[in-house]
């Protein structure tokens, strides 16, 4: 559930962490929430449960349908996540990267038009594979190397990006404000 956003004391001042769907975009771990809730919320909407860290969670609808996060903080969630805690027998890191190459599975089962939904039910049905779990975690610390590798590379890309629209722009105010003339042009 959701306490009622309308209602100022469920957010005003509100200490615990309450992840929406929107927290998870573009984030594979969450440390924060953008908002939080308060006791009062907790006492009036006795629905709401308490996640403890570190658990999985999956964006159902909305604009974030589909991400995937692993909360390192203890948080409340609204209905548009699905909250998965993992048991001793498998490596959180593993099911984590399971479900992200499972996103397209779950997004091609999704219903609905605009704004498709995955439910509770998609997520349970998925077929999954689970290793023994001395090979999860050899898969998950594989896939943190090498995800953490390209990651630098698309950071280093990215800054190379910028410097050079950076650069881009700056050419273009030089030229037109006549702080630089176009060589070999002469005016008449």
């Amino acid at each position: 559930t959701t306490p009622a956003s309308s209602n100022l004391e469920y957010y005003d001042g509100g200490t615990y962490p309450w992840i929406q769907s929107g927290d998870l975009y573009g984030k594979d771990i969450i440390t924060d929430t953008t908002k939080k809730i308060t006791f009062a919320a907790i006492l009036n909407c006795p629905s709401l449960i308490l996640q403890k860290k570190d658990f999985i969670i999956i964006a159902m609808y909305g604009a974030s349908v589909g991400n995937i996060s692993i909360s390192k903080i203890d948080a409340y969630t609204n209905q548009a996540c699905c909250a998965i805690k993992i048991n001793e027998k498998n490596f959180l890191k593993f099911i984590y990267y399971y479900l992200k190459a499972a996103q397209e599975s779950m997004l091609s089962k999704a219903i609905g038009g605009t704004q498709p939904n995955i439910s509770q039910i998609i997520i349970k049905n998925l077929e999954t594979i689970i290793p023994p779990q001395a090979e999860q975690q050899a898969i998950a610390n594989y896939l943190d190397d090498k995800c953490a590798k390209i990651d630098a590379v698309i950071a280093d890309k990215q800054a190379q990006l910028e410097t050079l629209a950076a650069y881009k722009k700056s050419l273009i105010y030089e030229y037109v404000t006549g702080k630089k003339s176009v060589p070999g042009f002469e005016e008449a």
